[in-house]
Formats: structure tokens, C-alpha cells, sequence
């Protein structure tokens, strides 16, 4: 009979399956450890720069809730119609960022909401500004710890790791958004009904939910790109094809001269174009999804690093437990648990995802 942390490992490999997270520029041999959320997990945005508009910035601690939650209960906490940030940051961590209210009734210079489990607090630190651009904030900042199964040193740090989209990419708790946006992409109703409306092992009971407004489409369908994405960039490392791409090359960190060039790729669309070999891969496993070309229409060939590594980065060792603190910055776009899963078998299942692997994988390779 396997143990039950044996088990949670496995659901690992089931996870990295699903989200197209298949190769590793290091392969095998990497020591188990696990991140003790939310405490154990801390990211941070810069101060943003502003300019003249009619939109109010504050700027947030939330714990333990999804950025896009902590940003609506804001806005109707201070009245406020819409709302605004530069980026998504993890939910089951403690996360410092920036958001916009548009015309809020209140505008208190501090204030603390919470509810069950999680908490947002907010300081107000510019009024009339402009609304915010997503990605402009260039980086991130974070603070990591790593609990290591077994003794073990830790590994040198600054070190390169494929470019992969990150578990949060595909849904906080069901880690399925991309399935959705599969159906979305097939037009299949009849398997985008099912999936919203049926009811995971062990899940407590949840809202049905039979359609979905034009955002959380979008979302949907920029998953489903990001997993054609790693699934591709995962063909490209085990083929070695990214030597090929050298000459589209550019540092990570523009103001760290000491990082390396790291070759950029489009993203999955309809309008992408060179590299042919990169263009061909992508459409083998649109393919394999059966999907066309013209089922990415509308999402932007946007130019992404295939290859990454962190503009700073140390790594302290604390006892008495051993832990690994990572403190580093990453680029936008690039994923802190990717980076650490370059180097650790990282433990990346949360309750949620725990009780759902096994599920998802049968509709995985039913669909």
C-alpha cells in the first residue's frame, strides 16, 4: 500500500501533465521540498509610476484570495464601478500590488477587509491617476521558502529554466481553465455545460454554473493558449530546437547586464509567423487537440522568453529545519514555481488541485 505523501507526488506528474509542463532543462535528480503557504510564499509588485487620469491607486497586502476577487471586494467595499492592476499574483501567498478604483465613493487612506481565511488591506496612495496597464511593472520581487524532504544544499543560484506558464495559470482551485477554453475553442456546449456543472470527488457543493461572461472567456481562451504554449516549448526542449532561435535572443533583465540573452518566441496564434520550425510545432499540437489555426483568432502572437532566469537572486539556508529562502526577481510574465521547479521535485498541490487531479486526467486524455 503507498504511503499518502507517495501518492501526492504522483499527482505532481499528473498536474505538470495536464498543464503541458513535460521537460526540464535539468532532468532528474532533484531533491523533494515543499512551500508552507501562505506564509512561506511572499511576491511583491514595484511601486508603480502614475500620470494624470481619473482613477484612484491603492496599494494592497491581500492573503490566501485570487487578485481578481481581492480587487472586486475593494471596489464594492469603497464604491467604486470598475477596477484595474498590472498583474495577477498567487493566491495562496501573502502579495503586495497595486489597484485602480474608477471614481470610488469612499477613499479611505487605509483599510482592512477580510473573510474566511483571507484577508486584503489596502493604503491609498495616489488619487487621480491614470488606469493601469497590465505588465507595465516589469518584474516581480519574491521571498520563498523551501522545505526540503531530506537534508540537502541548496543549489547555485541564478539559474536558467524554461519559460513555462505556471500552475496559476490554469485556475486556483480546478486547475481546468484551459479545458474550458478548449470547449470554447471547439464550440462544444454540450462538454462546456458538463464541465461547469458537474461536481468534483470531494468537493463541497458549489454553484452551477451553466455560461460564462465575455471575461472569464477570455480568460479561458488565453489558457488554452498558454497550455499550447508549454506543451510546444516542451517539444522544442526535448528536440533541442531552441538553439535555433539564438538570433532572437535578449537579455531577461535589460538593467542586469550580468544575465544572459534568452531567445523570444511568439505565442500560439493565428497571426504568428517565423521561426517555420517553431510555427510547425505549434500546429502539431493544435493538432493533437484538434484544433485549427482559426480557433486562436483574436489572441496576439505576442513575443514571450522561451528561457528564462532571475535578474537577482540569493539563497540562505535556515535552521533548524534547513529551509532554502529564495529571495529574487523575475520578469513579468515568468512563473516563481517554475523557476524553483528547475532545481526541486516542488510540491505544487494545493487541496484544491489534490481532490481534482485524478479527475482531470481522465478528461484529459478523453478529450
Amino acid at each position: 500500500m503507498e504511503r499518502p505523501w507517495s501518492l501526492r507526488w504522483r499527482v505532481n506528474d499528473i498536474l505538470e501533465e495536464l498543464w503541458g509542463t513535460l521537460e526540464w532543462l535539468e532532468p532528474g535528480g532533484r531533491p523533494k521540498a515543499v512551500i508552507p503557504r501562505p506564509n512561506g510564499f511572499l511576491v511583491a509588485e514595484p511601486r508603480p509610476l502614475t500620470w494624470s487620469g481619473g482613477w484612484t491607486l491603492y496599494y494592497i497586502r491581500k492573503k490566501d484570495i485570487p487578485t481578481e476577487k481581492a480587487a472586486r471586494i475593494l471596489a464594492w467595499g469603497l464604491g467604486a464601478k470598475k477596477y484595474s492592476y498590472y498583474g495577477l499574483k498567487d493566491s495562496q501567498a501573502i502579495a503586495y500590488q497595486s489597484i485602480a478604483l474608477l471614481r470610488p465613493e469612499q477613499k479611505p487612506r487605509h483599510i482592512i477587509l477580510s473573510g474566511r481565511g483571507w484577508t486584503v488591506e489596502a493604503w491609498l496612495i495616489a488619487d487621480g491617476v491614470g488606469q493601469p496597464v497590465k505588465g507595465l511593472h516589469g518584474w516581480n520581487s519574491f521571498n520563498i521558502t523551501l522545505l526540503p524532504q531530506s537534508p540537502t544544499d541548496p543549489p547555485r543560484p541564478g539559474w536558467t529554466f524554461p519559460n513555462y506558464y505556471g500552475p496559476q495559470r490554469f485556475g486556483v482551485c480546478r486547475p481546468n481553465t484551459h479545458i474550458i477554453g478548449l470547449y470554447l475553442a471547439k464550440h462544444d456546449d454540450e462538454g462546456l455545460r458538463e464541465e461547469l456543472a458537474s461536481r468534483y470527488p470531494l468537493e463541497p457543493p458549489r454553484k452551477r454554473r451553466d455560461a460564462l461572461n465575455s471575461m472569464v472567456e477570455r480568460l479561458a481562451l488565453q489558457a488554452l493558449q498558454a497550455y499550447i504554449w508549454n506543451k510546444a516549448l516542451s517539444t522544442a526542449i526535448r528536440e533541442n530546437l531552441l538553439e535555433r532561435v539564438k538570433e532572437r535572443a535578449r537579455p531577461v533583465c535589460p538593467k542586469h547586464s550580468e544575465t544572459r540573452k534568452h531567445p523570444l518566441l511568439p505565442l500560439p496564434s493565428r497571426r504568428m509567423g517565423e521561426p517555420k520550425w517553431w510555427r510547425e510545432t505549434v500546429e502539431y499540437h493544435l493538432e493533437r487537440e484538434e484544433l485549427e489555426w482559426e480557433t486562436l483568432r483574436g489572441l496576439k502572437p505576442s513575443p514571450r522568453l522561451a528561457t528564462a532566469e532571475p535578474c537577482t537572486h540569493t539563497i540562505k539556508v535556515v535552521e533548524p529545519q534547513g529551509a532554502h529562502v529564495h529571495t529574487f526577481t523575475l520578469p513579468r510574465g515568468s512563473y516563481a514555481t517554475v523557476m524553483l521547479r528547475e532545481k526541486y521535485a516542488l510540491d505544487w498541490v494545493s487541496e484544491c488541485t489534490r481532490l481534482l487531479a485524478a479527475r482531470m486526467l481522465t478528461r484529459r486524455k478523453r478529450n
